[in-house]
């Protein structure tokens, strides 16, 4: 699946790494998800790639009236991203799932922000936030065991 979002037609171009990575991958199927419209020029060369390679997997592009249509049958769909008025957050597979298609990597342990390591780590927003919750989740349990050993150690 390749996600574009052009202000004007999207060209050949522009479809190529999918259908590369497809080639290599062999998924069932390389959809093509335009937040606008295909170029009549694109959507030549996907019928030409079709006519002439004979991929195995089937290509598939959904424009904005399908995109559209698809959106607003979906209640979740439209309260999680639109209507809720809330920032979306996803769940840890969502998360994991955009971390892999960004290349994110996951940090084991949270660096000292500002850090450059954090940055060079290639770690994205999200995880930060989510190794500085689990950094202050192991604080505030440490602080806990001391204070628990003080009471234990105290004679009564």
């Amino acid at each position: 699946m390749d996600c574009k979002h052009y202000e004007r037609g999207i060209p050949p171009e522009a479809v190529q790494g999918l259908l590369t990575w497809a080639q290599a991958e062999r998924p069932h199927v390389a959809l093509v998800i335009a937040s606008g419209f295909l170029s009549n020029a694109a959507k030549d060369y996907l019928r030409h790639y079709e006519q002439n390679n004979r991929p195995p997997f089937r290509i598939k592009y959904w424009e904005r009236p399908t995109v559209n249509e698809l959106a607003w049958q979906d209640r979740e769909l439209l309260a999680r991203f639109f209507t809720s008025g809330t920032p979306w957050k996803p769940t840890d597979a969502e998360h994991i799932m955009q971390c892999e298609l960004a290349g994110c990597k996951h940090p084991a342990v949270y660096v000292i922000e500002g850090d450059r390591a954090d940055t060079v780590l290639g770690w994205c927003a999200l995880c930060r936030d989510v190794a500085r919750q689990q950094e202050e989740e192991l604080g505030e349990l440490g602080a806990r065991q001391k204070r628990l050993r003080k009471v234990i150690e105290e004679p009564s």
